[in-house]
């Protein structure tokens, strides 16, 4: 994929992305916001990049192909907290890159007026920001609270509290922060006060190669458990049970099999009874499954099921949980994007649209495709198929469990020899966004009936 940010820019050995990722819902579910993040780089891993446009997009669900929906604003200096809609910042050199505020979380605020945004930056003095941009007029006002490297951020759904992951400086935290919004919703340059310890991993030298992520989709409607993945290759997904303050391994390897010691929780941290309590990690019970590097995670409105996405295959797998907060007790693959070579699904969005749920998937190649799921197909007692996202042509990982159908077939039905039984998981697959005007809509088989 070549620079289309920087015309003329192309450099030997040069390779580009354009990642949509950080994806939300506003209230209604109607509209959509995200990232694009578009990237170069010669050293083939994107660690050292030599173009960058970072942008915020709107668009509104349902339609079936946006060019590039309406850009709200790009990314601004480190040193320009606050500030008018910025248009065009491309970095066309490395150097410039270091210099820019680089979005890792992004929220939606009470109102659904603003975007509160989280990232880093390696201005003088290099740190962490919070921001918030207005979704109309692309103005954008700093928040002034004192972060550590934020990898994630999410609010509660009661909107009350304020999540943020720490982790590019180790040790890896969970903090949270009380929050104010005015009258009208929104957050206000001083609604947020800085946040403090709710659990930190500084006892665990494992964790020092991990990442914690968590963003807007890792709650469930009541809020009892926050879940995150750990990012580093082979990674895990973890849920934190905010009334015992316990952190429970949900599924994957988790941390090198020795003597946990527990974690002391700060004094001011209550275990949900009125007392303090310890901390600990538990990884007893949980579901033994490999995951390639996770890059985000959404959570359905009852809490037992796990989106995840993995950037190394291409895949998006569902984890089914026995209860809230507890330990993963099966995992699925869904979808797997690979029209070429090292294809990748970064950013997960799930909500209610209309009277079904809508699953969002942002690439690396600019698109978002819409998974509508028939609520029937979350039923325990159904079993999940696999398919490949419009566009694949790879053959399937052999060490998966699953058969992916033909697209040439789309109506394919794995498993099931009677043409008249209806299929358990029904997909819709349609490209909502997408940087290329690109429009399709292919039909797979889940639940009752096909939507």
């Amino acid at each position: 994929m070549k620079a289309p940010f920087v015309k003329g820019s192309d450099e030997t050995g040069m390779e580009c992305k354009a990642v949509v990722r950080n994806i939300l819902f506003d209230l209604t579910a109607s509209k959509l916001f995200y990232i694009l993040d578009q990237i170069c780089s010669t050293d083939g891993q994107m660690t050292k990049p030599i173009r960058r446009l970072l942008s915020f997009y709107a668009s509104v669900l349902g339609a079936q192909a946006v060019e590039e929906g309406r850009l709200i604003s790009t990314w601004w200096a480190g040193s320009d907290g606050t500030g008018p809609q910025v248009l065009s910042a491309t970095c066309q050199d490395h150097k410039c890159t270091l210099y820019m505020d680089l979005a890792s979380g992004m929220t939606l605020s009470k109102s659904g007026s603003q975007l509160i945004v989280s990232g880093y930056h390696s201005a003088t003095p290099p740190g962490s920001w919070l921001t918030t941009v207005n979704t109309e007029t692309g103005e954008r006002s700093y928040v002034r609270v004192q972060l550590d490297f934020a990898t994630g951020i999410a609010l509660d759904p009661d909107m009350t509290t304020l999540f943020v992951a720490t982790g590019l400086v180790l040790p890896p935290r969970i903090l949270s922060s009380p929050v104010t919004f005015d009258k009208n919703g929104d957050l206000p340059s001083q609604g947020l006060s800085t946040p403090s310890p709710l659990f930190m991993f500084d006892q665990f030298q494992e964790w020092e190669t991990s990442s914690i992520y968590f963003g807007p989709h890792s709650f469930p409607s009541d809020g009892r458990c926050l879940y995150f993945v750990d990012r580093k290759p082979g990674g895990s997904v973890w849920a934190l049970n905010r009334s015992s303050n316990a952190v429970n391994l949900v599924a994957g390897s988790g941390l090198t099999p020795q003597v946990l010691p527990l974690i002391a929780s700060p004094s001011n941290v209550s275990s949900g009874n009125g007392s303090s309590s310890n901390s600990k990690i538990v990884m007893s019970n949980a579901l033994n499954v490999s995951f390639g590097q996770l890059c985000d995670l959404a959570v359905t409105e009852d809490g037992l099921i796990i989106f995840v996405s993995e950037i190394d295959t291409g895949l998006v797998r569902w984890i089914e949980l026995g209860t809230p907060c507890g330990f993963g007790r099966r995992a699925t693959d869904v979808i797997r994007y690979l029209p070429r070579p090292g294809s990748a699904v970064y950013g997960l969005a799930i909500g209610t649209y209309g009277k079904g749920l809508v699953l969002l998937l942002g690439t690396d190649d600019g698109h978002v495709f819409q998974l509508s799921i028939n609520r029937s197909a979350l039923d325990p007692s159904n079993n999940p198929y696999a398919y490949e996202l419009p566009g694949s042509s790879s053959a399937p990982d052999p060490d998966r469990s699953h058969a992916y159908p033909s697209l040439s077939s789309p109506l394919a039905r794995p498993g099931f020899s009677d043409k008249n039984e209806a299929p358990r998981i029904g997909l819709v697959v349609s490209l909502v966004v997408g940087i290329s005007l690109l429009s399709l809509l292919l039909f797979f088989g889940i639940g009752a009936t096909v939507c």
